[in-house]
């Protein structure tokens, strides 16, 4: 089709190929400006329906649905170019874009997704393994997350986002959700680079978080040279602006590199490890600025089974943290119950406020926090000290010791 339009009405288009026959598409194509692919307006119901096959619509508008924009269960590829979603979701908070168990390819390219009274855009996977490819895209000003992606059971997506902007969202910018239910085992792929993350809406929250549980494992790219993502005032009190929380045996290998965080007004980036995490992380190259709380956070926290977190901060500039006078460091990592191997070096920390320590190693007993240096025996505040450009370090803990040259994992 060149234009498919309709002003009201319970849902705008229906494709749902019968007879299994996924093999069937359905096109628009719109012509060369916006909108040209039709404006769907105040759908009653949901304005597209997909129950199957390959969907691309390009140039389209749907406005002010009561229900979700686009809402295909089942279908084998899903592509928006240049269309522009605003104002869908109603009163029951529904997704303006919601994908469940598409068996290829998403592609959001160039396209605006805003003002929804849920998610933006939402992907779970319980039985499929979608990829998903979000580029150039803008999702502004909803009540949820910008991207919600959901892999659960034996489910697992690969996304890529790159070069998009998240801005005033009431969510997170891109939530991540794996390993929902007991047995969850899926291996999932999430990049995001050279996107800007800004100004959070409402009370708390982070711009991007990643939840992990059950025996699902996540690697994350977030931020690469030459590929930087920034992040910009996050929304709350102890909010940071990248919260990882792994736990119940997930595993997690994530590098955030290159990247910026400004204002944060609680973390620039928290790691939370428990029962049983197996987690390497590498901060490497950031600039984090004016946190008020620590500018990073890594704790292998408690609960049942031994976590395993490796933990590698290296070369970041971090300036200005505890502007809010309550933090333990510019820098803290701490093991409680678990095993957490640290390398901080070659990190430089200026102007941390109220007191606190650049940086902190802390071991909680029975915690075991493993400092990677040559020596495998005490670790002093100088040994911190020297390895970095900062004013003061504190090491704290029976549970403190040198790696004897053993290097922590990387991811």
């Amino acid at each position: 089709f060149r234009s498919v339009s309709a002003d009201g009405g319970a849902n705008a288009i229906l494709f749902d190929p019968a007879n299994g026959s996924d093999g069937a598409s359905l096109s628009v194509t719109g012509s060369t400006a916006d909108g040209s692919g039709g404006v769907i307006r105040a759908s009653s119901g949901d304005a597209v329906v997909v129950g199957g096959g390959s969907v691309s619509l390009a140039r389209m508008r749907v406005e002010d649905g009561a229900g979700r924009a686009i809402a295909a269960d089942g279908a084998a590829s899903v592509s928006l170019t240049r269309v522009t979603l605003s104002g869908n979701g109603g009163a029951g908070g529904l997704p303006t874009v919601d994908l469940a168990e598409t068996t290829g390819a998403v592609t959001i390219m160039s396209s605006t997704l805003s003002a929804g009274s849920g998610d933006l855009l939402r992907v779970a996977a319980s039985a499929t393994t979608p990829t998903v490819t979000v580029y150039q895209s803008t999702f502004s000003d909803g009540d949820g997350a910008g991207l919600l992606v959901e892999a659960d059971a034996d489910g697992a997506v690969s996304a890529t986002v790159s070069g998009s902007t998240f801005d005033g969202l009431a969510g997170p910018g891109v939530r991540w959700r794996a390993g929902l239910s007991p047995g969850a085992d899926g291996h999932s792929l999430l990049t995001v680079v050279s996107s800007a993350f800004r100004d959070r809406a409402g009370a708390g929250g982070s711009h991007l978080a990643l939840e992990l549980g059950a025996s699902s494992a996540t690697t994350a790219v977030l931020g690469a040279a030459g590929q930087p993502n920034t992040f910009d005032t996050v929304g709350g009190t102890g909010a940071a602006a990248i919260q990882l929380d792994v736990s119940g045996g997930a595993v997690l290998e994530a590098t955030v590199a290159a990247s910026t965080i400004d204002a944060p007004r609680g973390r620039g980036l928290a790691l939370e490890a428990a029962q049983a995490a197996d987690v390497t992380l590498l901060v490497d190259a950031n600039t984090i600025r004016d946190a008020v709380a620590e500018a990073l956070w890594a704790a292998a926290g408690a609960g049942d089974g031994d976590s395993a977190v490796d933990v590698t901060v290296t070369a970041n500039q971090v300036s200005g943290a505890n502007a809010g006078a309550a933090a333990l460091a510019a820098i803290a990592v701490e093991s409680a119950e678990h095993t957490l191997c640290a390398d901080v070096s070659g990190n430089t920390v200026t102007a941390t406020a109220g007191g606190a320590f650049d940086v902190v190693l802390r071991a909680v007993d029975p915690g075991l926090l493993r400092y990677a240096m040559a020596g495998s025996g005490t670790v002093t505040d100088a040994d911190v000290v020297a390895r970095n450009t900062i004013g003061a370090a504190q090491v704290t803990g029976a549970g403190v010791s040198g790696s004897g040259g053993a290097a922590c994992r990387l991811p």
